[in-house]
């Protein structure tokens, strides 16, 4: 899982390219049909783009982005980041538990040296499709990039504190008392709820 030398679409709004029916089984499109449905931020407004490339770059110079992009680059994530993982993604006596505890020699100096090339255009994002939730995001065979989309979702998790999500209803589909702008987190750390919360205006606005 952790082979990649390539950052994830970190903070991408990650979304499946299928809904899911009522037994949670995951209904696909074929590849051509996903590609044919992604944008990239070029295609914004001009005051869109501005707003999610504020919000990209402010995300990037944190050290919650550092060490989690470092951790991608070093090839397996650090203890601490295991234990404040919900749920048993490894085993009570694998070695990562206790025995990771720091970054390997070079994989920070190596994370903060591609954060400058960082393009935003190079993100590219899906048009209209809804987000199908899967508690810890582990059937990789649902998600369009496979593996890698697994490893961007932890990305989010570590960094903005869980998986962000879009309400991509149509205007007639919802309630009038709903905000057509909200972001929902999908968090997995431990001891945080498991379910999907509404963040707050202020906190969008920290964010943003």
């Amino acid at each position: 899982m952790w082979v990649s030398d390539t950052p994830p679409e970190v903070c991408s709004a990650h979304t499946s390219p299928g809904l899911s029916d009522d037994s949670g089984t995951s209904t696909l499109t074929s590849d051509s049909e996903v590609e044919a449905r992604k944008l990239t931020v070029d295609e914004m407004t001009q005051q869109h783009r501005d707003v999610i490339t504020r919000a990209l770059f402010n995300i990037l110079f944190t050290p919650a982005a550092e060490t989690t992009f470092a951790q991608i680059i070093d090839g397996a994530p650090l203890s601490q980041s295991v234990l404040d993982t919900r749920g048993g993604i490894y085993p009570p006596t694998h070695p990562i538990r206790d025995q990771h505890l720091e970054l390997c020699s070079g994989a920070l100096d190596k994370a903060r040296k591609r954060r400058p090339t960082f393009d935003p255009n190079d993100l590219k994002f899906d048009a209209g499709t809804e987000a199908v939730i899967k508690i810890f995001y582990q059937d990789f065979e649902q998600y369009p990039n496979g593996v890698a989309d697994i490893v961007g979702y932890w990305a989010e998790a570590q960094v903005l504190g869980g998986v962000v999500l879009f309400d991509r209803r149509k205007p007639s589909d919802r309630e009038p008392y709903e905000d057509p702008d909200a972001i929902f987190f999908h968090s997995s750390h431990k001891d945080v709820t498991y379910r999907i919360w509404q963040l707050l205006d202020t906190q969008k606005k920290e964010l943003l």
